[in-house]
């Protein structure tokens, strides 16, 4: 018995058994391995801004706070989305503001505010607050509150298909009872 178990584990290693181990072995480092994840490439407010205006696109305002379990969620579910993370950097500025930063962000209407500042100035109830503003500044919609990622990618197609300015609710977007093609 003893000398049938030494011959099942010193197996000769042959060139059909040497790949087997080589994949085994791939597959466990592969395991241990962090694969990249997609990301939102964010701006800065001030270049953000100023590329809105200079591309005419729609600008995404990401207001956060370090504290916020919600806007963790937010960071770690949908903006690691291979589908969102393209959304957001091919159809909007995307720019992420923390509401606890006292830095002045430059002319917001004409002027100078803090994020927090800027957060109320937007309507701001509740974080995280997403709002989308068109290039000269004007607000599309503002959003609190974690949105799942199974309503918030159809949510940014509507809004960069610009179906909010065909008298197309989003739930009639949602529902395919009323149609909305391209800009």
């Amino acid at each position: 018995m003893q000398g049938q178990i030494m011959r099942s584990v010193t197996m000769p290693l042959t060139v059909k058994n040497s790949t087997l181990l080589f994949i085994l072995i791939t597959f466990i480092l592969m395991g241990n391995v962090a694969f990249p994840q997609a990301r939102v490439a964010w701006n800065d407010y001030d270049s953000g801004i100023r590329l809105s205006k200079k591309t005419n696109r729609i600008v995404f305002i990401f207001f956060y706070a370090d504290w916020c379990a919600y806007c963790k969620m937010m960071d770690d579910v949908n903006f690691t989305d291979a589908a969102i993370a393209g959304s957001l950097n091919n159809n909007f500025i995307p720019i992420r503001l923390n509401v606890d930063s006292g830095r002045k962000l430059p002319a917001y209407s004409n002027y100078t505010l803090t994020p927090k500042e800027l957060f109320n100035t937007m309507s701001g109830s509740a974080l995280p607050y997403m709002v989308f503003t068109d290039s000269a500044g004007g607000i599309i919609t503002g959003i609190p509150g974690y949105i799942k990622k199974e309503i918030f990618n159809p949510l940014l197609k509507y809004i960069a298909m610009g179906c909010y300015n065909k008298n197309i609710t989003f739930e009639e977007y949602l529902e395919g009872s009323k149609k909305c093609t391209g800009n």
